[in-house]
């Protein structure tokens, strides 16, 4: 039986992890986990599976708590498990990330922002072995057809689905109310992912996190709109032909095929052949990205081996600006704006690149951003 560490057990992706071992509870077991301020989900779940410890940063959540071991220190979790997943949301996921990958244990990851963070760090890992699989669904179904298709791949290609406001004016997108922009069309996420989504700055993150897990340029990785987000992936091939990754909207998909590693099966519905990228788009009534409605997707395009602290002063004010856009206290087109902002004013920082100096300007960098509004 695997033992499993879940990271986030709470939120939209822990959530529906629980529910795949609860389906396969003769096959892993859930020795601890993490979560933020929902206690009384969390008790739920330790009334159920009986974990050996659960963690949570706020003491508050934990005082309530009956008939289990806790802590307030998540690293302590990682040692006990065989696999870790950490469905973590924001910055707080990267140290959870890098212990992992420290004890060498296999990390099942949806937490974005580690990679985001301290991609090249990960990737010094990844070049000496350690494991990880990713549970994103587009980056699900690139490791997916990459295990397959491997060295023929030259180019990557993602989707998404526009977010909520995808069909909304230009101008009326600057003020759309938090109501609006949460109502994404196709997924049932947490608020913080489903912003990002409306914003883009989520396939901006997963162009990155591309990068760093599987190799490739930055300029060879490319993203299209799929309205129905069955569509997860395409890979172009050498000669010029395309495969794509088309599956249900659905998280459970990816956590189990993760879950399954090193025996995962294959779930892409789609074994087409296509000729080009066009003949893909066509097919599948893709659509090019708009970079008028989706400006911050032009993030993608900086050498992050130029400015290495350019993705965490990204994350960082992005993740402290959603936080007061979802406060009332910052409208969408400022927090769009803002992140450009203190892009423009912090991006010439310079230290040493380390996990220290990472987490240190990505604390600085949220401060500024909620003094100064």
């Amino acid at each position: 039986m695997k033992k499993i560490v879940l990271l986030g057990a709470t939120g939209s992706i822990g959530s529906q992890t629980i529910d795949l071992l609860r389906e396969f509870k003769n096959e892993y077991q859930l020795v601890a986990f993490a979560f933020g301020h929902n206690t009384e989900k969390a008790q739920a779940i330790i009334n159920e599976f009986k974990p050996v410890i659960v963690a949570s940063s706020f003491k508050e959540a934990l005082a309530p708590l009956k008939d289990t071991k806790t802590t307030t220190d998540l690293l302590s979790l990682i040692s006990l498990g065989d696999v870790v997943i950490n469905a973590l949301v924001g910055s707080v996921g990267l140290k959870p990330t890098m212990e992992c990958l420290k004890q060498n244990k296999p990390l099942l990851l949806a937490n974005k922002e580690s990679l985001v963070m301290a991609g090249p760090l990960i990737k010094d890992y990844l070049d000496k072995g350690s494991i990880i699989v990713p549970i994103d669904s587009e980056h699900s179904a690139l490791y997916d057809l990459i295990k397959i298709h491997g060295s023929k791949i030259t180019d990557l290609y993602i989707t998404a689905s526009g977010g909520a406001l995808r069909d909304y004016s230009l101008e009326s997108i600057q003020d759309a109310k938090k109501e609006v922009v949460l109502k994404h069309p196709n997924w049932n996420m947490g608020a913080k992912i489903t912003v990002d989504s409306a914003t883009m700055m989520n396939k901006v993150f997963e162009v990155w996190e591309a990068h760093f897990l599987f190799g490739f340029e930055l300029n060879h990785i490319h993203a299209l709109i799929d309205r129905k987000s069955n569509v997860h992936a395409l890979v172009k091939l050498s000669d010029g032909s395309v495969y794509a990754h088309v599956a249900k909207n659905d998280m459970h998909l990816p956590i189990k095929y993760a879950l399954m590693y090193p025996e995962s099966t294959s779930y892409n519905e789609c074994n087409k052949c296509f000729k080009s990228v066009e003949e893909a788009i066509s097919y599948f009534g893709l659509e090019e990205l708009d970079l008028k409605r989706y400006p911050l997707f032009n993030l993608t395009k900086q050498d992050l081996k130029e400015k290495p602290f350019y993705s965490v002063i990204v994350n960082a004010s992005n993740e402290a600006l959603v936080k007061l856009f979802l406060q009332d206290q910052v409208s969408f087109g400022g927090l769009q704006d803002g992140i450009l902002n203190y892009l423009s004013k912090y991006q010439t920082i310079k230290a040493p690149y380390d996990l220290e100096h990472i987490l240190e300007i990505n604390q600085f960098i949220q401060e500024e951003v909620l003094k100064q509004c």
